[in-house]
């Protein structure tokens, strides 16, 4: 039988050491190759009377060269091997490769270190050994990477020794060709070579190819970002490695590569790929502008074309935010509207005279202004329709004739509450341009899809919020809402402009596994068997089970079984309860329609457990699901900070629409919300909280796909949301939370993991935003939990405060009418018009010239934006500021302010490092390109700016400001204390940066000239209360010192001018106080102004 031989691989880039056709020394297996069995494999071992030979070695086998062993068949099974090889430097080589060709086995050494076998026997080796099992042909090379090549190996002489090994003696063939090779050690990283599309405009962005200068490994489709969202795909040929991604929105969009990405060549070990850099193409960060060519479009627009009973206003959405719209734009029967109200991509509700009767054309103004938001924006191209009004008009008989608000069972295979409606007429109805909705102020919230509805037929729309419209009456649509269980608005509106109410109910409560419609009588009843899409049923059930009872309150327990009794008021009810998180259910067959055990004596509790109990009878609706957590015999750790448990079924996180399955994991919005149960408790007391609220995953595009239980930190450790609506129970969270702040009520709260702190110290976020508060900052409050979820600890939790409107609104005591902008030009709400209008002002004009200064000024909080900044330049924060960050105004002239959000990377660089230079100033990407950066470095070039700046470093650096050494530390004091004995935290750490911190901090801002306080002035006593004439004292190390006590600045902004009311100090006479005052002064030096010192 002859060998299949496969050619071996070319040694890539290496040294080779034992080559094909090498001669070797080798000794055939008759008796034992030395004396102890292993001495053979050494390097100083004498095989001078051993047979040389040309590799191969082969026994009844076809090959071109090499050494026939004849005699081997019958005689022996094995063969020893020895071949020499010479490195010069052990410590210039990355690794060795062994590449063996072995019929039917081998074991390998090298200077008597086993370093490779193929089917090697479990038995002491000797020379009658065998090898375990015949290798399949044809013959593969054995490939073993030496990754310790070079402590293997010594510098001159080394001895690679190989056993051949055949399957028996009597075995008709056997083979052996050994390779070895050896790379040297290669330190230069790789570097990017080029990227396609190369950075610029571009009008489609879908991929991105990326070319290295050399093979890489470790790259993962995930590894690039995309305005913080990772890639989806990747293809890879060769050293170039394209990335697929979804299309990003229109607009300014910034590549780069994810922290941690793993990247690296293919040199033992491998050489890390560092994305940092700013020559050529090599970049930390890619910018391109993604133009829209696209026109804007009416997404939809009421009335429709067609037949209305009236006519005064239209509504109109586009598929894009729009500027330039004014009222004149809209043109009925040629004449423009008197008012326009709207922004973003609409509604902009127009109005108009009333017309009664007759044909309407409505059309759009000869060079109107609207256009969107593209770098070269795109004319609105808008299309004509008309509208005929006869106030007889019947649009259609359709009427809410049932729904479910607490839907457990699923309907075509859906999960989730419905509503269906019924065509009463006898003629059939076009739906489109109809609406639903649970807001009166809002009838149009819900538009329905273009279908007919035929004479008395029923169509069931489900209200989960996942938005999404058929046009096929056999696929269901979803509203944008959900159904509140415990009673709202519910209602129906006609296809007209404004809308008409139908048919709407203010339901009431709701309960499981009934529905409530429209009786015979047209009463609206609860249903003990919904029926959607049929007709509805006959029975009917009237008033409430009682609540369940439960014997023990929730909280801590000790390490001793307790026993849970559950009771009810309602005579004759049964009770049935869970204690795996699942909601309790009763009275039904299918499935989360009968859930868990019916309760018939006192539940033993030993371990941490949560119960939910539900009460129920005949006839009645059942009661609402009352949940207790018992947290049993926790170890001290655990019991120091609150626990918050979240109680919620398994399905809704891990079900096929479960929240923290991937890919539902990077969902977002309210079709991705789960009903759970939230209870705070106390250690100290068992007391806190018991709310149900909805609960989603939170996270930024980067984190979100990685989300994985199975994975390691920070990955495994996911972060949420609380709602607090009144879709579950109360619409706000009533409880100090956050202790003694002035917002005590919430309706969102942030469950963060702390992705980039996720162990110790885990407080850098909530420092940094306690400083900030800490300087009279609006900024988002924390606290410290442990997180329980279904009773399985999660670990310790940071929960906050989260910047949305009502986070704006609460704590500015103004509506929710907010611009709030977010990194990557990311519209939170509102819209960016302000926000850009601001950004191109300073980039386009000289912010020196008072007149451009003044002008920005009515659009941004100067001040507040110091005091934005200051924290995080002491707290060095990274990853920013081209990242995590938020700004707001409130509409329509507010100033911006900014807020503190993720400064998760704070107070991890050294103390001396320089954030002013670095991230806030540098023009390399990806700092250069940030809007924050672009802001600050075109303002520091104003002196007026600058000494603004300056006041507000001397008003939180000295005179007991927020951040002197002393305010610092005791915030860190009171968050040590707080997890201390949870969270393993050095109070070193904080305690060394706070002692080292301030000197390099105040010598960056004063080399930026932001700071001006070595000659401010000194009060003898600085602030608070005073007898009648008190003698202040003013001093300075050199000047001239003024001062005012009307509250006024003794300096003249945009000069070096005294003001007229400020006084020149007079050391002798010091300032005599006879009432109260506010102080301010400053100390003039050879023409120049020091920082503002004010004391009241």
């Amino acid at each position: 039988m002859g060998l299949t031989l496969w050619t071996i691989p070319q040694s890539a880039n290496g040294i080779e050491l034992i080559k094909k056709g090498d001669l070797l020394k080798y000794k055939k297996g008759t008796k034992e190759a030395s004396s102890p069995r292993s001495a053979w494999t050494k390097q100083n071992f004498s095989d001078s009377t051993w047979l040389r030979g040309r590799q191969p070695f082969y026994s009844n086998e076809k090959a071109d060269d090499g050494t026939n062993l004849s005699d081997m068949k019958g005689g022996y099974s094995t063969v020893y091997l020895r071949a020499k090889f010479r490195v010069d430097d052990p410590d210039a080589l990355s690794y060795g490769m062994l590449e063996i060709q072995a019929d039917d086995g081998y074991v390998a050494w090298i200077n008597g270190a086993e370093v490779a076998n193929l089917n090697k026997p479990s038995t002491t080796l000797r020379y009658s050994s065998k090898s375990t099992k015949s290798n399949k042909e044809p013959i593969k090379w054995h490939e073993t990477t030496l990754h310790n090549f070079g402590e293997l190996t010594e510098k001159g002489w080394n001895v690679l020794c190989v056993m051949l090994l055949n399957f028996s003696k009597s075995n008709w063939d056997a083979y052996i060709d050994v390779r070895l090779s050896a790379k040297e050690s290669e330190f230069e990283p790789p570097e990017i070579l080029s990227v396609s599309p190369k950075p610029g405009e571009l009008t489609s962005f879908d991929s991105m190819a990326v070319t290295f200068s050399e093979p890489m490994s470790g790259v993962d489709a995930d590894d690039l970002m995309i305005n913080d969202y990772p890639a989806s795909k990747l293809n890879v040929n060769g050293n170039t490695f394209t990335f697929q991604f979804d299309e990003p929105a229109a607009g300014h969009i910034n590549v780069w590569w994810a922290p941690g990405h793993g990247i690296g060549d293919q040199a033992f070990p491998p050489n890390a790929f560092n994305p940092a850099g700013n020559s050529g193409v090599h970049k930390a960060v890619w910018s391109y502008d993604l133009l829209d060519l696209t026109p804007p479009y009416h997404e939809s627009r009421m009335p429709i074309e067609g037949v209305v009973r009236q006519f005064n206003q239209t509504e109109i959405w586009f598929n894009e935010p729009v500027q330039g719209i004014d009222a004149a734009d809209l043109l009925a029967n040629g004449m423009p509207a008197k008012a326009v109200s709207g922004f973003g991509a609409g509604p902009y509700r127009f109005e108009f005279d009333t017309v009664s009767l007759g044909q309407v054309d409505l059309s759009w103004r000869e060079n109107h202004g609207i256009a969107d938001y593209n770098k070269s924006p795109n004319s609105f191209d808008g299309k004509a329709w008309t509208v005929h009004v006869d106030p007889n008009h019947n649009p259609g008989d359709v009427a809410i004739s049932e729904f479910s608000a607490a839907s457990t069972k699923d309907y075509k295979r859906v999960k989730g509450d419905w509503i269906e409606l019924h065509n009463r007429g006898t003629a059939e109805v076009k739906l489109k341009g109809w609406s639903l909705t649970d807001n009166r102020n809002n009838l149009g919230k819900w538009k329905l899809p273009d279908v007919t509805l035929g004479a008395d037929s029923r169509i069931v729309v489900f209200a989960t919020g996942e938005d999404s419209k058929s046009t096929s009456l056999s696929r269901p649509s979803h509203t944008n809402f959900k159904l509140n269980p415990n009673g709202e608005y519910l209602a129906l509106c006609s296809p007209e402009m404004p809308r008409r109410v139908v048919s709407s109910i203010r339901f009431p409560e709701q309960a499981a596994g009934v529905s409530y419609g429209l009786d015979k009588r047209g009463q609206w009843v609860y249903f003990a068997k919904p029926t959607p899409g049929a007709a509805n049923g006959t029975v009917t059930v009237t008033g409430r089970t009682k609540p369940v009872h439960f014997s023990m309150p929730r909280g801590f327990y000790d390490r001793k079984a307790i026993y849970l009794s559950l009771s009810t008021s309602t005579s004759g009810a049964k009770i049935r309860y869970t204690i795996n998180g699942d909601t309790p259910a009763c009275c039904g067959s299918g499935n989360y329609e009968t859930v868990g055990k019916l309760y018939t004596r006192p539940i033993r509790i030993s371990k941490t457990s949560v119960v939910r109990a539900v009460a129920y009878k005949e006839g009645m609706l059942p009661s609402k699901v009352q949940t207790h957590t018992y947290l049993y015999g926790l170890p001290s750790s655990r019991r120091r900070l609150p626990a918050l448990s979240l109680v919620t079924d398994d399905h809704h996180l891990w079900g096929s629409k479960g929240i923290q399955k991937q890919p539902n994991a990077q969902r977002h919005g309210i079709a991705w919300e789960r009903p759970v149960s939230a209870e705070l408790i106390r250690p100290e007391d068992n007391d806190g909280f018991a709310v149900d609220c909805g609960l989603r995953i939170q996270g930024g595009g980067y984190v979100r796909p990685r989300y994985n239980p199975n994975g390691g930190l920070p990955f495994n450790k996911y972060s949420f949301r609380l709602y607090f609506r009144g879709d579950y129970g109360t619409g706000r969270l009533e409880y100090p939370l956050f202790g003694g702040i002035p917002v005590q009520s919430f309706d969102r709260i942030v469950l963060r993991a702390g992705m980039n702190d996720h162990t110790n110290p885990f407080i850098k976020d909530e420092w940094a935003r306690r400083l900030c508060s800490n300087v009279g900052q609006v900024s988002p409050r924390g606290t410290f939990v442990n997180l329980f979820i279904n009773g399985k600890y999660k670990g310790y939790y940071n929960p906050t405060e989260r910047i949305d409107t009502k986070f704006l609104a609460d704590w500015h005591q103004k509506d929710e009418n907010f611009d709030l902008i977010a990194q990557f030009n990311e519209v939170r709400a509102g819209s960016l018009t302000g926000w850009r209008k601001l950004l191109n002002y300073v980039n386009r004009y000289d912010m020196n010239d008072p007149e451009h200064f003044m002008v920005v000024e009515q659009q941004l909080d100067m001040a507040a934006m110091a005091d934005y900044l200051l924290p995080l330049i002491y707290a060095a924060n990274d990853d920013w500021p081209h990242n995590n960050w938020r700004v707001a105004r409130h509409k329509p002239d507010g100033l911006f302010r900014f807020i503190n959000w993720d400064a998760e990377w704070s107070f991890s660089k050294s103390t001396s490092h320089n954030t002013i230079k670095n991230q806030l100033s540098s023009t390399s990407p990806p700092w250069g390109n940030a809007d924050i950066a672009n802001l600050f470095n075109g303002l520091k070039v104003s002196s007026e700016y600058q000494i603004i700046f300056a006041d507000r470093v001397h008003k939180h650096f000295f005179n007991g400001g927020g951040l002197t050494d002393k305010e610092i530390r005791r915030i860190f004091d009171d968050l040590y204390n707080t997890v201390r004995g949870t969270i393993p935290v050095s109070k070193s750490w904080g305690t060394n940066w706070i002692r080292n911190r301030r000197s390099p901090v105040l010598k960056h801002l004063k080399e930026a000239s932001l700071a001006a306080s070595e000659n401010a002035p000194i009060f003898n006593q600085f602030g608070g209360t005073v007898p009648t004439k008190f003698k202040l004292k003013l001093s300075a190390p050199r000047g001239d010192v003024y001062y005012t006590t009307d509250g006024s600045d003794p300096r003249v902004r945009f000069t070096s001018s005294i003001s007229p009311s400020a006084k020149q100090y007079n050391a002798s006479l010091g300032v005599i106080l006879n009432d109260s005052a506010h102080v301010k002064t400053r100390t003039m030096t050879a023409g120049k102004w020091s920082a503002l010192t004010e004391a009241s």
